[in-house]
């Protein structure tokens, strides 16, 4: 794992309505820039993998690649969840989405909602581009 100088991330517990999941944790009180590009960088590698396949097999949904489909697959529906949970506002607070709209928000309190809503449409919308291809 790349870390940058003096960091130190680490695996925490998180719950989405009962549901465990886990989360690599970073320190609090980094600069909005740092905040945002760590929050997106799941998202990041998300499309980059998903752009590899199919510039690798542009026809991928007519090949016999279950494990490539799969990758492909979660990728997709992992993206359309996040952007649920940045609709309704809801799930834990390590979520990507509210910490890249908390990165970018000057004011952290009904504008800082709305982006997160807005964050969730863009990964939405990039994440279905993919599916659609």
């Amino acid at each position: 794992m790349i870390e940058p100088p003096g960091e130190k991330p680490g695996l925490g517990k998180v719950d989405f309505h009962g549901i465990p999941f886990f989360a690599i944790t970073h320190r609090s009180g980094l600069p909005s820039h740092e905040e945002f590009i760590i929050s997106s960088a799941g998202f990041w590698v998300q499309n980059a993998g998903n752009e590899w396949l199919l510039t690798r097999r542009p026809d991928l949904h007519s090949q016999d690649a279950p494990m490539k489909k799969g990758v492909f697959a979660f990728n997709v529906l992992a993206s359309v969840a996040y952007a649920g949970a940045a609709f309704a506002k809801t799930g834990p607070d390590e979520r990507d989405t509210r910490g890249m709209a908390a990165a970018v928000s000057c004011d952290h309190s009904h504008e800082g909602g709305r982006r997160e809503v807005r964050v969730g449409q863009g990964e939405l919308q990039r994440m279905l581009g993919d599916w659609g291809a």
